[in-house]
């Protein structure tokens, strides 16, 4: 999503910033409402598929936690999207979908290390998601290997 959010996904802005005419934007989408469920379905389908690679990805399950971590804090468009999701109900479940398959991805992560109350996956994902509106001089990424280090010492 570019700068400015999802107010800015329509075709006159777009269409000068591409340097082309609405009538361009106009043939390859219906209108923007047709655009905005594209931009959200083609955003649904890296994600799954990120999440798809991951769990093909070989390594330890701390490893893959971690990993997981690191790639979604390095997502710049995930807190745009539940932004969006505020407002619109095709983004609201495309990300409601997305966080299931993520709270399961890290629920089996954290079962494969020996914990099972899937409270934990929920403060483990919430940490991750949160800490990313966060805007004190801190590090994300440390504060997710912090609680995963708690929660695998209490296991």
């Amino acid at each position: 999503m570019q700068v400015g959010g999802p107010a800015a996904l329509r075709a006159e802005p777009l269409a000068k910033q591409l340097g082309t005419t609405k009538g361009s934007f106009y043939w390859h989408f219906a209108d923007v409402p047709a655009f905005h469920v594209a931009v959200i379905e083609n955003w649904q389908t890296k994600t799954l598929n990120i999440l798809i690679d991951q769990l093909a990805a070989d390594g330890s399950p701390a490893h893959r936690l971690e990993s997981f971590g690191q790639q979604l804090l390095a997502d710049q468009i995930d807190p745009a999207m539940r932004h969006w999701a505020q407002s619109n109900e095709t983004a609201k479940l495309a990300l409601a979908q997305i966080d299931e398959q993520r709270l399961t991805y890290i629920s089996t992560l954290l079962s494969n290390l020996g914990v099972s109350n899937p409270a934990f996956a929920l403060a483990c994902y919430g940490t991750l998601i949160g800490s990313q509106s966060v805007t004190a001089n801190n590090s994300p990424n440390e504060a997710f290997t912090a609680l995963i280090d708690l929660v695998l010492a209490l296991k």
